[in-house]
């Protein structure tokens, strides 16, 4: 990737035109570890805010112990990604998307 991107004119032509910028995010082509990198600093970063919320603002939660340990909710988050992930790719390939892979 070169150059910067604005996320903002990006997120508007993906409402006007999908098709073309999912053809210009993919012609980014990001490494497959960068693509880890990103899920794993996404899972971080939601950890991060849930914990502070639970710490700032403590109530009953509805996850039970899984709420209670910033690991376990790290674990689940980033587990619940990946088979997001992973559903997509074989749902793409159930539509007929034969190209679909996870470097995607």
């Amino acid at each position: 990737m070169t150059g910067t991107a604005n996320f903002g004119a990006l997120a508007l032509y993906t409402l006007r035109d999908p098709d073309a910028a999912a053809k210009e995010i993919l012609a980014w082509q990001f490494t497959r570890e960068t693509l880890w990198t990103a899920l794993l600093l996404v899972s971080v970063i939601n950890t991060i805010i849930f914990t502070a919320s639970n710490i700032l603002f403590p109530s009953p939660s509805p996850l039970g112990p899984a709420a209670d340990s910033p690991v376990i909710f790290f674990l689940v988050n980033a587990g619940g990604l990946v088979l997001t992930v992973t559903a997509l790719v074989w749902t793409g390939r159930m539509l007929g998307a034969d190209r679909a892979s996870f470097n995607d």
